[in-house]
């Protein structure tokens, strides 16, 4: 599932009807963008449109579908920034610079800086 179509579920989720041009203005996401999201959600069966194009809301079944799904939905890699720290990164102690590069790497970098 794209990230568009889950932030608007998140926000669905939350609210009966969202306005698509509010939210539009509010995301600054393309029109086309937010189209596409729609249209794919309402092909799943998770949002319906209103009669006048302009709002859209859940469906029983795509909120049934997000209270099973809550935990991928609502909860993403950006959530938890531990997990994208590089082992080198890490430390059980204290970090030097060295510990980062060996020296004869960094004089190889500061010679191609001054190329």
């Amino acid at each position: 599932m794209e990230i568009i179509q889950k932030q608007l579920l998140r926000v669905l989720y939350e609210q009966e009807t969202v306005n698509i041009y509010a939210w539009h203005k509010e995301t600054c996401l393309s029109p086309i963008s937010i189209a596409n999201a729609v249209l794919a959600l309402r092909k799943k069966g998770f949002l319906q449109l209103s009669d006048n194009y302009e709002n859209v809301s859940l469906t029983d079944y795509g909120r049934k579908w997000i209270d099973i799904n809550s935990k991928d939905l609502f909860t993403t890699e950006s959530d938890k920034p531990w997990k994208n720290v590089p082992d080198e990164m890490v430390s059980t102690g204290d970090v030097s610079f060295q510990t980062l590069f060996e020296i004869s790497d960094l004089e190889n970098l500061l010679d191609n800086i001054d190329k």
